[in-house]
């Protein structure tokens, strides 16, 4: 099993969601994943790039949590501010990678008619949806297993081909109705 390391990118949107994110890296530190998150790992003197464009290209990393809300779809769809900056060094490696799994959006907070925001360079990419308190917990956890590299459904092994595709009995018997067709055309 991996030791997973995460990279948080977030739009700045109020203490309220400050809150919910603060919560998200504490569970995510509480069940072991190693968690990069600006308000620990900054310090004064810093440099804000450096550390952004670090810990998008950072190997250690394992994967990056673009957490999403309104506020950053607009950012990064307009490429304003430090999550401007992230999205032009993240939208290449998923362009880039197809099959990749390291950024991973993670859907915070639905706009106020309830729909789910993505910038446009993450349409297409699966999420974990968090925004909704009742199923937070269960969505939480897959989050947390994909993490950790544990695929949510296993696929179950290919069996062998059934016994009677092999008896006689059970083929289908040429009545001659399409031989007779095809000797008339």
């Amino acid at each position: 099993m991996n030791k997973p390391k995460v990279f948080i990118s977030y739009s700045w949107a109020g203490e309220d969601y400050e809150k919910k994110i603060y919560k998200l890296c504490t569970a995510l530190k509480q069940n072991g994943i190693e968690v990069i998150y600006d308000k620990w790992a900054l310090k004064p003197g810093n440099d804000i790039n450096h550390y952004m464009e670090n810990s998008v290209i950072d190997k250690d990393i394992t994967n990056v949590l673009i957490l999403l809300d309104p506020s950053y779809a607009e950012k990064a769809n307009n490429r304003s501010g430090g999550v401007g900056k992230e999205t032009q060094i993240i939208s290449e490696k998923v362009y880039n990678q197809v099959e990749q799994r390291k950024f991973i959006p993670v859907i915070m907070q639905r706009d106020k008619e309830g729909n789910i925001e993505k910038p446009a360079y993450l349409s297409s990419i699966f999420h974990v949806d968090l925004s909704d308190d009742e199923k937070y917990e269960d969505n939480l956890k897959d989050l947390i297993r994909s993490l950790f590299g544990i695929d949510l459904y296993e696929e179950p092994p290919l069996g062998t081909p059934p016994e009677w595709l092999h008896k006689k009995n059970d083929v289908i018997k040429n009545d001659n109705k399409f031989s007779a067709i095809k000797k008339k055309g």
